[in-house]
């Protein structure tokens, strides 16, 4: 892939090896503190090392600290809002001693614009920018989209070197249907068991997925738990739970789609809290079953119990059938109980 150097385009061979992190983020804290961990938080989520000053407010000298932590980090994200580079004209300016040290140190820069991000039009002004931040117009960066947040990071994360991939054996949710839909022989259906599921109407990955199960014809039953329910089991758990709408907004639109596919999707809203998600594709001798438990005061998010069954041993049979049981015991429409 090739990557950014203060106007340069180059190869990633040239980076330095046994990085600390993988991503510095600046940003300006008046108007960019809660988006820079909200980005630390999802590229988290993607095994993405970064390194976030947390302080919202500074006095004094500049912490020099800030210097070594930019130069054990592979990537420098700047985080562009309103008014970020009116104040880099001053040289003692924190995010433009940050932003001149990455580019002192020929780090990857990747710049993340916010929609209300312009670049400063007085001559005067610009003309007092250091000659690496006046070519921040020219570049395209990544656009910052809170309506499509998950392609943003994901897009991010391309644009990210010398990242090393999680070291896994387990199949994350879309190799499974991708790797399971060809794999199972004569599949008869698709459940789906989680809190919310808001991503599968989000995420472009999990839309395929769920447009080809339409497309073929496939029945698919979906259990989510009530908004009520959702927030009390959510609000124990280490890492909260991505909010694109509203708990009971999220149940009325799979609730929706059920009534626009009748004939392929079938929902039903269970008040039995779902302490883990559960994905099965049922095929006629057998099938498959991607199991995630959910992380409740786990000082290690990353051993979160997560597992892929094929065929149909016992632990197949038992979450098919964990499954049936709330199935038959969740209510049929949205509202009843």
């Amino acid at each position: 892939m090739l990557y950014w150097k203060c106007g340069a385009l180059s190869k990633s061979a040239e980076m330095e090896d046994g990085m600390k992190y993988d991503a510095f983020i600046s940003y300006r804290r008046k108007t960019g503190f809660l988006m820079a961990q909200v980005l630390r938080e999802l590229l988290k989520e993607k095994g993405v090392r970064c390194f976030l000053d947390l302080e919202q407010e500074h006095s004094g000298q500049f912490d020099e600290n800030l210097f070594v932590a930019i130069q054990e980090s592979a990537n420098f994200i700047l985080v562009l809002t309103n008014g970020t580079l009116e104040r880099c004209v001053n040289e003692d300016d924190w995010v433009r001693r940050e932003y001149l040290e990455a580019v002192r140190l020929n780090k990857n820069i990747i710049p993340v614009r916010y929609p209300d991000f312009t670049f400063p039009q007085e001559k005067e002004l610009i003309q007092q920018l250091p000659d690496c931040m006046k070519m921040l117009d020219t570049k395209q960066g990544v656009l910052l989209s809170q309506e499509y947040l998950p392609a943003t990071i994901e897009k991010i994360r391309d644009y990210l070197v010398d990242v090393e991939e999680p070291v896994s054996n387990l199949l994350q949710t879309d190799a499974f249907f991708q790797e399971g839909l060809k794999k199972i022989a004569s599949v008869s259906g698709v459940d789906m068991a989680f809190h919310a599921g808001a991503e599968w109407q989000r995420e472009t990955e999990k839309v395929d997925i769920l447009t080809d199960i339409i497309d073929r014809h496939l029945k698919l039953r979906v259990l989510v738990n009530t908004g009520d329910v959702a927030e009390l089991v959510c609000s124990n758990m280490r890492q909260p739970l991505k909010k694109y709408v509203s708990l009971d907004d999220t149940a009325a639109e799979w609730d929706e789609l059920s009534k626009k596919f009748p004939q392929n999707i079938e929902v039903r809203i269970s008040d039995v809290p779902l302490m883990h998600r559960m994905y099965i594709i049922r095929g006629k001798d057998g099938g498959a079953v991607n199991v995630k438990y959910y992380t409740y005061g786990n000082y290690r998010p990353s051993d979160n119990y997560h597992v892929t069954f094929y065929g149909t041993d016992d632990a197949y049979q038992l979450y098919t059938k964990e499954f049936d049981y709330i199935w038959e015991k969740a209510s049929r429409t949205l509202g009843t109980n």
